[in-house]
């Protein structure tokens, strides 16, 4: 079997799965942080805008400060939401056994990581089948001549 052919033949279905995979693994670990690890306030500090590469748009780094067990953290938040602005006061959650490890993503927002994984797993299932059958007509097509 030739390698690049291969990889012609097979790519969309194999980033697809690969893609899947890693969207649906991300969006169930933060749904258990999100339904498991404690909560608490935050305040924005800061918001960095990092430039979009070509034709991409910008987005944006946010920083929150909390405190657990009256210890003081900063940390960079996962995720961006258009109503933050500096100052503004949200809810976080944290890992109780590393604080500085937070996150700002809800429960929907996690199902719609895991929505978005499933989507590209089924795209890789059918893409994948599609290509299996159209190789094993051509390889029929060929024996038959």
């Amino acid at each position: 079997m030739k390698f690049k052919p291969f990889i012609e033949k097979y790519a969309i279905p194999l980033v697809a799965l690969l893609g899947g995979l890693l969207f649906l693994v991300m969006g169930t670990v933060k749904l258990v942080q999100v339904n498991t690890f404690p909560q608490t306030t935050a305040v924005i500090t800061r918001m960095e805008i990092v430039p979009g590469a070509a034709d991409e748009p910008d987005s944006y780094e946010v920083y929150v400060r909390y405190a657990v067990e009256g210890s003081s953290y900063e940390s960079k938040l996962d995720n961006y939401k258009s109503s933050y602005r500096v100052g503004k006061t949200i809810h976080v959650r944290y890992d109780p056994k590393n604080p500085r490890d937070v996150t700002g993503m809800s429960s929907l927002g996690a199902c719609f990581v895991i929505a978005f994984g499933v989507l590209l797993l089924v795209v890789g299932v059918v893409t994948g089948k599609r290509t299996l059958q159209t190789a094993a007509a051509e390889r029929r097509k060929r024996l038959e001549e």
